[in-house]
């Protein structure tokens, strides 16, 4: 019996220790709907504390990994319902909140587009394999919102601070083989090959002296709960934001 069978837009699949976790749902590019938001602040500690998962691999089905929310999620953020922005906040606090508490190690496969909330929460794994012909960004700013959803917290760690506010300031987009050469991926595999390489480091990990791994990667998951005020601000100022006039200089 699959006890992951009630999610929607995830589809997790047990394979002999991997739980491989894949951005579904139907909609094209694995457009990610709130009922989705909600299933990615919820996954990664209902696999924590799966006895049977010792590595977790984040992947999108088909070839994209997932080119954001869907037009209705974004409907609803700018219909501003303030018990509506409150669940929200919550579930992206849980979201980036679950990836630091979780000792068990992830591989994101970026086997298609990606941006924004998708892409930090992809960013976010101990081991990023991208394919060459991803292009990643942060479109946040340009759009008019402040970057919020992690950006703010993982870009910095991974590329410096001056690199990172190049990138989220402009939205500008970020080839695979130029973020591997700053460090926000780990390797760079040609197309159709994601998958198959996060397989591999996922069950090398999950191979690893176990409770050396899981404190190894408690410890140096501290630098994420360092910059948590970061991200807070951040995610403050796009609720902020969203509605706001476009005030970009005439």
């Amino acid at each position: 019996m699959n006890p992951y069978r009630d999610l929607t837009y995830l589809d997790v699949r047990l394979e002999a220790g991997i739980a491989v976790v894949s951005m579904a749902g139907g909609r094209a590019g694995n457009a990610l709907s709130v009922e989705g938001h909600t299933e990615l602040s919820e996954i990664l500690p209902r696999l924590g504390r799966d006895d049977r998962v010792d590595a977790i691999v984040l992947r999108g089905a088909g070839d994209e990994f997932c080119v954001g929310p869907t037009q209705e999620f974004m409907d609803r953020v700018r219909a501003n319902d303030p018990a509506f922005v409150q669940h929200l906040m919550r579930d992206v606090r849980a979201i980036v909140q679950s990836h630091i508490d979780l000792d068990k190690p992830v591989v994101t496969a970026l086997n298609g587009t990606t941006s924004g909330g998708a892409l930090a929460f992809a960013l976010f794994a101990d081991i990023v394999v991208a394919e060459r012909h991803v292009v990643l960004s942060d479109p946040h700013v340009p759009a008019g919102v402040a970057a919020g959803d992690g950006g703010v917290l993982i870009w910095p760690l991974a590329l410096g601070l001056l690199r990172a506010k190049r990138f989220l300031y402009t939205g500008d987009p970020l080839p695979a083989d130029e973020a591997l050469a700053l460090g926000l991926v780990t390797e760079v595999v040609e197309r159709g090959e994601a998958v198959a390489r996060a397989m591999h480091w996922a069950n090398r990990l999950a191979a690893m002296p176990r409770s050396a791994l899981r404190h190894t990667k408690r410890a140096m998951n501290q630098w994420l709960r360092i910059g948590l005020p970061a991200f807070d601000a951040s995610w403050a100022g796009e609720i902020l934001t969203v509605n706001l006039p476009d005030d970009r200089p005439r």
